[in-house]
C-alpha cells in the first residue's frame, strides 16, 4: 500500500510538473515567438530547473510540440465527433480544416511549430505523429463509407487518397501560416484543393461551400 501512495505521488507530481512547463512554454512561445524564448526562460517561468524541461521533451522544438499536442488532440477529437456534413468534399474540408486553428493559437510560434512537426524526432514529435496516422485512419474509414454509398468511385484506393488529402492540408496550412491571412480564405484555399483531388473520384456534385466555426480572428 506504501509502494503504490508513493508511486502514484510521483505520477501525480510529474504530470503537475509537466503541466507547469507546458502552461509556461505556451505563454512564452506565443507572445515571444520561437527563436526568442529560451529553455532557460521557460524554466524559470515554471520554476523547474532546465534539466526538468528534458524529462518532458527532447529539445526546445519538441518543447514547443508539447504546448501543441493536447490542443490538436482536442481539435480533431471534435471534428470527428460533430455531425456529418451533406457531402464528401464538404465533410473533408471540414475534417482537415478543423486541423489549422491549433497552429494558429500558438501566434508567434505557428511556423515554428510546423517545421517541428515535420523534422521532429522526440516524444512529443513522435505522439503528435501518431494522432495524425489515427487521424489519416479515421478519414480512410470515412472514404470507405463513402464508397459503400455509392458518392466515391469503387476502384479509389482509400488509403492512398486519405494520405494525399492530409499532404494537401500541410500544404494549404503552411501557405495560411505564410500568408497571415484569415480563416475562411485558407478554408477556401484547401477546399479547392482537395476538390482537384476528389471530384473526378465522386460519382455525385458537391454541394456549396460550407461556411467555417468562428476561428481565432472572429471570422464566420
Amino acid at each position: 500500500m506504501r509502494l503504490s501512495l508513493a508511486v502514484g505521488t510521483r505520477q501525480l507530481a510529474k504530470r503537475q510538473t509537466r503541466e507547469r512547463v507546458r502552461e509556461a512554454a505556451q505563454r512564452l512561445f506565443t507572445t515571444r515567438g520561437f527563436d526568442d524564448t529560451t529553455s532557460q526562460l521557460i524554466a524559470d517561468t515554471a520554476g523547474v530547473a532546465v534539466g526538468t524541461l528534458f524529462q518532458h521533451a527532447s529539445d526546445k522544438e519538441d518543447l514547443l510540440l508539447l504546448v501543441l499536442h493536447d490542443p490538436l488532440a482536442s481539435a480533431m477529437k471534435d471534428a470527428l465527433g460533430s455531425a456529418s456534413p451533406p457531402d464528401l468534399l464538404t465533410e473533408m474540408t471540414l475534417l482537415l480544416g478543423a486541423l489549422f486553428e491549433p497552429f494558429g493559437d500558438l501566434e508567434l510560434a505557428g511556423r515554428a511549430a510546423l517545421r517541428a512537426l515535420w523534422f521532429g524526432r522526440g516524444p512529443n514529435a513522435r505522439a503528435i505523429q501518431w494522432l495524425h496516422e489515427t487521424y489519416r485512419d479515421q478519414l480512410v474509414a470515412r472514404l470507405e463509407r463513402a464508397q459503400q454509398s455509392g458518392e466515391l468511385a469503387v476502384g479509389a484506393d482509400v488509403r492512398v487518397l486519405a494520405s494525399n488529402l492530409m499532404g494537401l492540408h500541410q500544404a494549404a496550412l503552411l501557405e495560411w501560416l505564410w500568408l497571415e491571412d484569415d480563416l475562411e480564405t485558407a478554408i477556401g484555399r484547401l477546399r479547392a484543393a482537395l476538390a482537384l483531388q476528389m471530384i473526378p473520384l465522386q460519382t455525385t456534385t458537391p454541394g456549396p461551400p460550407v461556411e467555417p466555426a468562428p476561428g481565432r480572428d472572429g471570422v464566420a
